[in-house]
Parts: C-alpha cells; structure tokens; sequence
C-alpha cells in the first residue's frame, strides 16, 4: 500500500485487487493503476510543507492495521486535519500483501449535536 514520507509515496508491499476508498469520495479506487494515479495527483496537489503524522497505530492482529494520523503544516497542526485508516492484508505466496484500505478524515466543519 502507499505510505507519505516528506511528501513522497513510498510502495511498502505489493498489491493484488486491493480497493481503497477514501470516505470523501463517492466511489473506491480499485487495482494498483487507479490507486497510484490517485495518489499522485494528490502528491502534486500538496506542498512538501505538509506532512503526515502517525498518532497510534494497531499492533496486535496480523491481518488487519488501524492507524490514527494528523497532518502538521510547517510544523503545526493544521485545521480539521485528523483522520484514521484501516487496512486489511492476506498472505499471498508468503507475501503480507494490502487487499482494502479505508481512510476517514473528521469533517472540514465544526459540528455541534444538539
């Protein structure tokens, strides 16, 4: 799956028909092209000032990875910027492989519930 570091995308497993949905779209990005092309076009979107922050992250089962982040801009938090992700793996050819990943960001407004 994809990973940012200093605004880079960094390949850290290889895929199979892995779908990702990021929740402020409509639809899921399914297969490698479209999740690389996705991607990208966010990587060129963004400034190298923004950075991705790891809060916590799920150690304890193999087959699946929860990670809670935020996004820092030139070193401070920026505005309605939390988020988590799931990941699901299965074992290919002894190989952890990324089959669904998820990513939930909190919403751009303040909300109050009434």
């Amino acid at each position: 799956m994809i990973f940012y570091y200093q605004n880079h995308i960094l390949l850290v497993t290889t895929f199979l028909d892995c779908a990702y949905e990021d929740l402020l779209f409509s639809s899921p990005f399914v297969g490698q092209n479209a999740i690389l092309e996705f991607f990208g076009k966010f990587i060129e979107a963004t400034s190298t000032d923004l950075q991705f922050l790891i809060d916590d992250i799920s150690k304890e089962e193999s087959s699946a990875v929860g990670v809670s982040w935020h996004l820092e801009w030139k070193g401070k938090n920026f505005p309605f910027s939390k988020g988590c992700s799931f990941y699901r793996l299965e074992v290919t050819d002894g190989k952890r492989q990324i089959v669904y990943g998820r990513d939930c960001v909190e919403p751009a407004i303040d909300t109050v519930l009434v």
